[in-house]
């Protein structure tokens, strides 16, 4: 057997130069990391952390940039006698804009049929629960997630008088699909009730708002 130089074969060399090399923390069914003199390394953590674009590895979310914390469907509270209108929460709700209750399966709009501090919900003269009736509390606590914002009952921009159609939200929901549009309190639905483009929502003929109507609007936003 005769053995051939490297470099007795034209352009072998510089071939071989582009190929990824191991590093030295090279690991079979690591994450493939590469390392500063372009080889390739195993990450290098628990088998439970999170790796970074620069390759470093640690706790999902050590950063504080990532935050999450949820609650729905919660039951305030609270004694149902038609009396009473001080319900609590289990959290305090972080913002507290973020505080959705339903009555009876119908949204009630924040500062006009109840008012929140810390986590007590206190409802306004005429909006008092009944006996009968069922209440269940959505809400955020902290919640960071980056490149994403949330928007919370948001009252649109419009003339509410029978007649106008066109309502304009202060930023534009991203996804579009995030918008939800409560008209007195039930969610009405996209491309039946309304359509919308950008920040600008559009009530088709039959559910154009009427006077008295109460409107509000929630979404997420890209930062």
């Amino acid at each position: 057997m005769t053995l051939i130089p490297i470099s007795d074969v034209f352009g072998l060399q510089s071939a071989l130069n582009l190929r990824l090399s191991m590093g030295p923390n090279f690991g079979v069914a690591r994450t493939a990391v590469i390392n500063a003199s372009g080889s390739v390394d195993g990450a290098i953590g628990n088998l439970t952390d999170c790796v970074h674009v620069d390759g470093t590895s640690g706790a999902c979310g050590a950063s504080g940039s990532v935050s999450t914390g949820f609650v729905d469907a919660e039951i305030p509270a609270g004694t149902l006698d038609g009396v009473n209108a001080t319900f609590t929460l289990a959290n305090t709700p972080n913002p507290s804009s973020s505080t959705v209750v339903y009555r009876n399966g119908l949204r009630l709009k924040q500062t006009g049929d109840y008012t929140i501090a810390t986590n007590t919900i206190l409802f306004v003269a005429g909006a008092v629960p009944q006996p009968t009736d069922s209440l269940l509390v959505s809400y955020r606590i902290g919640v960071t997630l980056p490149g994403m914002g949330f928007v919370d009952g948001e009252t649109p921009g419009g003339s509410i008088d029978g007649v106008n159609t066109s309502f304009t939200l202060v930023q534009s929901p991203n996804p579009a699909g995030s918008l939800a549009v409560y008209r007195n309190g039930m969610r009405i639905r996209s491309g039946l009730d309304y359509t919308s483009t950008g920040s600008s929502i559009t009530f088709v003929a039959n559910s154009i708002p009427q006077i008295g109507d109460v409107l509000q609007c929630s979404y997420r936003i890209a930062q």
